[in-house]
């Protein structure tokens, strides 16, 4: 998230939220081809990347300059799911003490 941020701050890139994979890749592309200089991608490290993958072949015949970054989605601000499907007796306000412990020993180590 850091290199999200610090591209937020220059003026030499902006940051473009597009909602498939597909279209982050194309666009990506296109602007790399258009502009003559390097594009970044962000993309999650499964299914995003086998969506990406045909329009970043296609930008290898061309010579487009991408860095195609792919990662997981942060987890340690979110409920932890198979412990809360577990016990589902466990409700919305013991779930989000449980998650503070949790971000609490987290954060101890």
């Amino acid at each position: 998230m850091q290199l999200v941020y610090e591209m937020g701050r220059t003026k030499d890139k902006r940051a473009v939220l597009c909602l498939e994979e597909n279209v982050v890749t194309g666009a990506a592309d296109g602007s790399g081809r258009m502009a003559g200089k390097l594009a970044f991608t962000l993309r999650h490290v499964g299914n995003g990347s086998a969506n990406g993958l045909a329009n970043i072949h296609n930008a290898g015949p061309a010579n487009t300059t991408i860095v195609n970054i792919a990662g997981a989605n942060a987890t340690f601000h979110e409920p932890n799911v198979a412990e809360h499907l577990a016990h589902p007796e466990v409700g919305p306000d013991e779930l989000r003490e449980l998650v503070a412990a949790k971000q609490a020993l987290l954060a101890k180590d």
